[in-house]
């Protein structure tokens, strides 16, 4: 059934047929669903999939149009899904080619790595891959401690940044998303960031890649990334976007998925299954977009 619906998907937008983008309403809630069936229904919301996730949301990028939302506005922890602010943060103040070096501080850090070395000097663009490709915790650090030389200097400035951004149920307490308190979002804030975060070239870019290759500064130390998102190594035509996985979050996934003229964007957050969950609401939003044809 999937790849019979992926593949219809696709050949919509081969035959050249047009994306879906009805008016956007200032207040999105699970009315604002479209007026389809899905055979994965559940008997409190007969509109939309069945998911294990305790939040998600699924939307138009193209529109901007919310297609389907659940508890959007609940406060949960992010893990890595935290990096994108990291990002966004490190492109609006540096150059790609700016050369940084790893303190020996960063090679404490924990979790997922790349790993760097001590001392190494690599690009502020080889780690922005590092941290979005291979969600490399030490990446994400020392981005961190180049741009600021502390890191609740550097959370400030990602806070700062969510309130510029409306971002009203989201605070950040770390560039990695380690799990604190302090440290969670929404989907429907986390929408409102990848809305931002990927108009920026350079972030748009590396969160569609699947696999590639990173180097220091000197060439001379190496590294291989390969995504964290399993969803490039599936049948489906993703183009990103972010994986996050901690005690405390659980299950945390955006992915993307091209359909027709636009990409249709899913969040789940505090997943039992996250690919299972993006899988039923990807398949949801292509009947959405195909019933709107």
């Amino acid at each position: 059934m999937w790849p019979t619906l992926i593949s219809i998907a696709l050949a919509a937008a081969l035959t050249g047929g047009s994306a879906y983008a009805p008016p956007v309403s200032g207040n999105f809630t699970d009315l604002d669903l479209l007026p389809i069936e899905s055979t994965w229904s559940s008997p409190t919301n007969t509109l939309g999939p069945k998911l294990s996730a305790q939040a998600a949301l699924a939307f138009d990028a193209q529109s901007g149009q919310i297609l389907f939302s659940k508890n959007p506005d609940t406060r949960l922890p992010i893990a890595s899904l935290t990096k994108l602010m990291t990002a966004i943060v490190i492109t609006e103040a540096h150059g790609n080619q700016e050369i940084v070096k790893v303190f020996d501080k960063v090679g404490t850090v924990e979790g997922t790595t790349i790993p760097l070395s001590r001392g190494e000097k690599i690009t502020v663009e080889n780690l922005l891959k590092g941290m979005l490709i291979a969600s490399g915790n030490d990446a994400a650090y020392a981005l961190a401690y180049y741009h600021s030389d502390d890191i609740e200097d550097f959370a400030d400035e990602m806070n700062r940044k969510a309130d510029i951004l409306g971002l009203s149920n989201t605070h950040f307490q770390n560039p990695a998303g380690f799990d604190d308190s302090a440290n969670y979002s929404s989907a429907y804030d986390l929408y409102l960031l990848v809305n931002y975060a990927l108009k920026n070239p350079i972030i748009n870019s590396i969160v569609r890649t699947h696999v590639t290759q990173i180097s220091s500064a000197n060439e001379r130390i190496f590294h291989k990334l390969i995504s964290t998102n399993l969803l490039f190594q599936s049948y489906l035509p993703i183009t990103g976007i972010k994986t996050g996985t901690t005690e405390q979050a659980g299950q945390c996934l955006i992915a993307r998925l091209p359909v027709g003229e636009t990409e249709i964007t899913t969040i789940v957050l505090g997943s039992e299954d996250r690919y299972t969950d993006s899988k039923l609401l990807l398949d949801w939003a292509i009947r959405a977009y195909l019933s709107a044809k």
